[in-house]
Parts: structure tokens; sequence; C-alpha cells
């Protein structure tokens, strides 16, 4: 009875170290499990920022930068001010232009005539310059 009762008691301990042995293995997989389930919101939120920031960096790239019209359009504009400049340059050559408060503003020839809508005779140009 002896044999009988240490096999059973060896037989019961092995399933014991069994049970123990695949215990930890399932707290060792269990614990796995929850550091790659931590991340993986980590992980969510970071991608989901990097593509909001490409979005973001992708408008303001588009917005920031002209298009090819416009481009055309700013150099047609700067071609017909060079013109109106040699027209000006012809019609007396350059005058006398100020910034006054933040306004464009031309010395005027007071003793000129004076003609409709207030438009005055601008003063010749002269060496002195503010």
């Amino acid at each position: 009875m002896a044999t009988s009762t240490k096999t059973a008691s060896d037989e019961i301990w092995a399933s014991w170290k069994a049970a123990e042995k695949a215990a930890i293995a399932a707290t060792n997989a269990y614990v796995q499990a929850a550091k790659f389930a931590a991340w993986k919101p980590i992980a969510a939120v970071t991608g989901i920022g990097i593509v909001v920031i490409l979005i973001i960096a992708f408008a303001f790239s588009r917005y920031a930068t002209p298009s090819i019209a416009e481009i055309q359009s700013l150099a047609a504009d700067c071609q017909n001010l060079e013109f109106n400049i040699k027209q000006l340059e012809a019609l007396g050559g350059r005058k006398q232009i100020n910034n006054c408060d933040g306004r464009v503003c031309v010395k005027i020839d007071l003793t000129a005539q004076k003609y409709t809508d207030n438009y005055f005779v601008i003063a010749p140009a002269t060496l002195e310059r503010k």
C-alpha cells in the first residue's frame, strides 16, 4: 500500500508541477500580451499624429506655394509696372516719391495750375533725397 500511495502522490505531485509550469507559461504569455497591448494605442496615436502633421504640411505647402498661373500673373504685373516706370521717366524723369504715414506721396508743384478732380503737377526732382 505504501507503493500505491507513493505512486499516487508522485502522480499528483507531477500533475501539480505540470499545472504550475502551465500557469507560469500562461502568466508570461499574459504579461507579453499586456505589454504589446499597451504599445498598440501609443503606436496608433503616434501614427495618426504623423499623418495629421503630414496633411497639415501638405496643405500649408499648397497654400504657401504659388501656382504657375499666379507666378505668370505676377510676372505680367511686374512687366506692367516696369513699363509704367519707363513711361513716367519718359514724361519727366524720376519724381520725388516718398512714404507719408504709410501712404505713397509725391512732392507737387503748388505754383503750377490746379486741374480738375484734385490733380496737381508733380514737382521736378531735385538732388536732395530724404
